[in-house]
């Protein structure tokens, strides 16, 4: 570890990139995300990253000409599927409540199988202004907007509960931030299990008729299967992110 960073602070495990058939490039990036999230943005110099992947500085440059293009290759391609999904589902005609409960079940469990701490390392405090992450901030107002006019779809039609949007919305964004931030076991454990009690729990304090929560699952279930497939739903290759969690 590089002199110039604090001692790392306990908190939940991520990636230990070793293994020899890493490409260098995300090596580098799990690298790059493992610190920027342990220490900030500000506090990882291009030299911890290198002494952390074991390459020489001027070899990172190689693949990426500075921090800002490194944080936007780890998040932007996990996070431009998202996009897409939520195209397909408005071009879908389906009731709002189903396009948001849908989109929770998939959407949890895509980005809790991302390499990399993405949720973390978006929040960090260092980032919030820079404008050279426009990409990342536009793609997570593109997936509030979609959940607010869902909701906003389902109290028109009567399906949910007379509740204001953007405020439901933004709790249902809160809650899922937190969920995905967690270091509880009871909820990091088993993805599958916490993912479709995320998307009940919302929904369940949404709906106007408690009955209709059954009626999503199974709609749910039957368009995406019991455990959505993520990759194929995606359109991810899963081969470009090697680097696996340990």
């Amino acid at each position: 570890m590089s002199a110039d960073l604090p001692p790392r602070r306990r908190g939940r495990p991520r990636l230990k990139p070793s293994a020899s058939n890493v490409v260098p490039s995300d090596e580098i990036l799990a690298a790059a995300a493992r610190l920027f999230s342990e220490f900030g943005y500000e506090k990882t110099s291009f030299t911890a990253i290198a002494n952390e992947v074991g390459i020489q500085r001027a070899s990172l440059y190689h693949y990426f000409p500075n921090k800002e293009a490194l944080l936007l290759e780890i998040g932007a391609p996990w996070m431009r599927p998202l996009v897409d999904l939520i195209e397909q589902f408005d071009s879908e005609d389906e009731p709002g409540d189903l396009q948001l409960y849908r989109y929770l079940r998939i959407d949890m469990r895509y980005i809790g199988s991302a390499p990399y701490d993405l949720v973390r390392l978006y929040q960090l405090p260092d980032l919030q202004n820079s404008a050279g992450l426009e990409p990342i901030w536009e793609t997570i107002d593109v997936i509030h907007e979609a959940w607010v006019r869902w909701i906003r779809s389902g109290v028109n039609s009567g399906i949910l509960r007379r509740v204001e949007p953007e405020l439901a919305g933004s709790l249902v964004e809160s809650a899922y931030l937190g969920v995905l931030s967690s270091e509880r076991p009871s909820l990091t454990a088993d993805l599958d299990k916490t993912t479709d009690g995320f998307a009940d729990l919302m929904l369940g304090g949404l709906v106007a008729d408690r009955s209709r929560l059954d009626d999503l699952r199974e709609l749910a279930i039957d368009r995406d299967g019991a455990n959505p497939i993520l990759h194929e739903i995606l359109r991810v290759d899963p081969s470009r992110h090697s680097v696996k969690s340990a």
